[in-house]
């Protein structure tokens, strides 16, 4: 059965004002109705027909392609109600019939249709293609409140300065699927990337490119059973796992490129700091940077104004925690504020780093953890 404690810890992404119930599990509007999705495909996800819907099960249908629109919308928000106890290193909980129709009565029913109504617009819009302007951006990418700073920082500033070398991992099979090569690694097959799992994670309306490289990367992680985390149940979706489990940006460095990283606090190199940003950025290496649990790209540095250009894969328009204006996650730091506000840079090892096939490397690290 389900505990109201699970209502209470749900880490949620992307919730949408949701306003003007006038009758649990009615919308308005005539809006799809979260609740009567999930009665109406109950017995087809119940595969076991014990009355309940458990957490294979779930997940099961969360990864599979031809569970689409509102049903996978639907999906995924019992899946994200999962993680929810994940993360919290709770028992995982089916869910039965009874339970289902309880839940329009309890506190914070409003919010899984909010969820609801907001995955099917993702599925609405998603793309289909690998990418949608022939190569990587960045300018889309949400990251909402997973766990994968340490992933996309890396992604970003590898997309700036060498997007051939990210994009020739990605190799596209004839029948359809995507094989990713990191570092180090056998080619991981990605078969496609369905709804529901579009629809739960870090957003982009920039092709599928991007859950592409996350999915392959909680593949090859789950294999390992995740390092230092001893909660990974081993039916846990990949997309799911790259995103919530968080990891270390040097190994991201490894896993894209096949080279060591340096990480120094830039109080400690101040003196020499913007010699080593221009000689990285020139050489196209990855540079990131990062406040206390969270990892951000260095995008560039500007002489004239002495400012650190950075991407914040929060993507939002308010950097609260160092209180600053984004524009699509973007924004830019004085030296001098640089040193003060960030408590890490990390350069990418290479005196010059060409964007060759990768062919070698990887082994996880520790965890930089969404604030």
């Amino acid at each position: 059965m389900i505990k109201q404690r699970a209502f209470n810890s749900i880490l949620l992404t992307g919730l949408l004002s949701f306003a003007g119930i006038s009758y649990p599990g009615f919308c308005q509007d005539n809006a799809p109705n979260f609740y009567s999705t999930v009665q109406e495909h109950f017995s087809k996800w119940d595969k076991n027909q014990d009355g309940t819907l458990g957490p294979e099960e779930i997940v099961a249908f969360f990864q599979n392609p031809n569970c689409k629109g509102n049903a996978a919308a639907a999906i995924a928000v019992l899946q994200l109600i999962e993680t929810g106890h994940m993360v919290k290193n709770e028992a995982l909980e089916g869910f039965t019939s009874n339970d289902v129709s309880k839940m329009q009565t309890e506190p914070g029913h409003k919010k899984y249709q909010s969820q609801f109504e907001s995955f099917i617009k993702r599925i609405q819009n998603r793309p289909h293609v690998l990418y949608t302007h022939n190569v990587p951006q960045i300018n889309d990418v949400v990251q909402g409140n997973a766990n994968d700073c340490y992933f996309l920082s890396v992604v970003a500033s590898l997309s700036h300065q060498r997007p051939n070398a990210l994009m020739k991992m990605i190799e596209q099979n004839d029948d359809g699927s995507y094989s990713v090569h990191y570092f180090g690694e056998d080619p991981v097959r990605i078969a496609c990337i369905t709804d529901a799992e579009a629809s739960a994670y870090t957003t982009t309306d920039d092709g599928i490119w991007l859950p592409v490289l996350l999915k392959a990367y909680g593949k090859v992680q789950l294999k390992k059973k995740w390092d230092n985390a001893k909660d990974t149940p081993m039916h846990e979706d990949p997309l799911e796992a790259a995103s919530r489990h968080g990891g270390n940006c040097k190994i991201s460095i490894r896993v894209f490129s096949g080279h060591a990283a340096d990480s120094r606090k830039p109080k400690e190199i101040e003196a020499d700091l913007r010699k080593q940003l221009v000689k990285a950025l020139n050489e196209h290496r990855i540079v990131v940077c990062g406040i206390p649990g969270h990892a951000m790209a260095v995008m560039g540095y500007d002489k004239d104004s002495d400012q650190v250009q950075i991407w914040n894969p929060w993507g939002t328009t308010n950097f609260k925690e160092l209180g600053l204006k984004m524009d699509h996650g973007f924004f830019a730091l004085p030296i001098s504020e640089f040193v003060e506000k960030c408590n890490n840079i990390m350069f990418e090892l290479a005196e010059d780093a060409p964007p060759e096939q990768p062919t070698q490397g990887n082994k996880r690290g520790g965890g930089n953890k969404r604030g």
